[in-house]
């Protein structure tokens, strides 16, 4: 059959799996209904889309996982190259960099509203509470997520 259609053996014999044989040859090998061969040899491979929400790469025959992990791996790097995609080490550096800034901003404001804005010593109180209220606020979403070991209260 592998002759007969321009297939390799192997190719011919993987996709007859699962198909019931009529019967043995002479030499032993298997005999196949055409009407029940001919589909399963024609039909290709199925192909799923990487974009495809049910794509898993890890059911991928062997080579074709290794070509795809290999790609995803240039183009992760490509990505970043091009400032596309940033490794989470430095994410995690500029995100704790625009807290400090943030913070100390924050710090900073009710002395700046007391002597710009004239606002009364009470209010400075009031807004240092808040700031403060607001702060560990944040705090404490931050360290509730996957970064809890890493925060230190600010």
């Amino acid at each position: 059959m592998a002759r007969e259609f321009g297939l390799d053996r192997a190719t011919v014999r993987k996709r007859l799996e699962g198909i019931a044989a009529i019967g043995e040859s002479a030499h032993g090998h298997k005999l196949y209904a055409l009407r029940d061969a001919a589909p399963a040899i024609y039909r290709q491979p199925s192909t799923v889309s990487a974009e495809s929400a049910d794509f898993d790469p890890d059911l991928l025959p062997p080579s074709d996982r290794k070509a795809w992990y290999e790609a995803e791996f240039k183009k992760r790097q490509l990505q970043e190259l091009d400032g596309e995609l940033m490794r989470g080490e430095v994410h995690e550096r500029e995100m704790a960099e625009v807290i400090k800034i943030v913070v100390a901003g924050l710090e900073r404001l009710p002395d700046l509203l007391e002597r710009d804005a004239g606002i009364s010593g009470k209010a400075v109180i009031k807004c240092r509470d808040i700031i403060d209220d607001l702060r560990n606020a944040v705090y404490q979403e931050l360290v509730s997520g996957t970064h809890e070991d890493d925060m230190e209260p600010i």
